[in-house]
């Protein structure tokens, strides 16, 4: 069954959905969703700074969140490093 698509790729022909909903990425259990309304001018910024870091906009706000956290002192730091991905902060 091959299909023309332009979302699928053109350069293998076949679309397949996917759902990966019933999984749950490993360190995403806990984690709690919310609306960010923010500047439009802040986010830009925050996208490039993103970028610079390898991370997505989301990761960053995580990031920034959890190093105002430890300076402080509202969550102590993780004894285990080997879940921060490498990243020095």
């Amino acid at each position: 069954m091959r299909r023309k698509s332009c979302h699928a790729g053109t350069e293998y022909g076949y679309a397949l959905p996917v759902n990966f909903h019933h999984l749950k990425p490993f360190g995403m259990a806990g984690k709690k969703s919310f609306v960010l309304r923010i500047d439009e001018d802040v986010y830009k910024l925050l996208e490039k700074w993103a970028a610079d870091d390898f991370r997505s906009v989301n990761g960053q706000i995580e990031w920034i969140i959890n190093q105002q956290l430890k300076e402080n002192g509202r969550l102590k730091p993780a004894k285990d490093n080997s879940a921060g991905k490498g990243r020095k902060s």
